[in-house]
């Protein structure tokens, strides 16, 4: 389970989770991300936070984007490794504006309910497989 908190930037609000990046030789560190649910991939990350951590290009370097106004883009693409559920995941983080976000597909197989009110509760937990 991944515990997080909705916070509120002016009139708006926001939910949130911490999550630990594997760095690559680094050391591990703690991230804020946003909860992004018109962000169909995993995480997004800004330049300087892929650079401190190290993380080495996916083998197709960049992949095209969609943004939310219809725009398209090319988006650096490089590997991270993390902990999900509780297990090691290796994922691909997107070279993608200025704030951390979780994005849909790291979401996949996931329960996530948020309290949506200032200083709620943001709650990530796995889907248990159906048969």
């Amino acid at each position: 389970m991944h515990y997080g908190v909705v916070s509120e930037i002016g009139k708006a609000i926001e939910a949130g989770i911490t999550l630990t990046i594997l760095g690559d030789g680094v050391g591990n560190e703690d991230i804020h991300f946003l909860i992004d649910t018109g962000f169909d991939g995993m995480l997004a990350l800004p330049f300087h936070i892929i650079s401190r951590l190290n993380l080495p290009p996916a083998d197709y370097g960049e992949t095209g984007i969609v943004l939310a106004d219809g725009s398209a883009e090319k988006a650096g693409a490089y590997v991270a490794r993390m902990l999900w559920h509780g297990r090691r995941r290796v994922v691909e983080v997107l070279d993608l504006g200025d704030e951390p976000l979780v994005g849909m597909d790291l979401l996949r197989g996931s329960n996530i309910s948020v309290d949506a009110a200032p200083g709620g509760v943001v709650a990530i937990s796995e889907l248990t497989p159906s048969s």
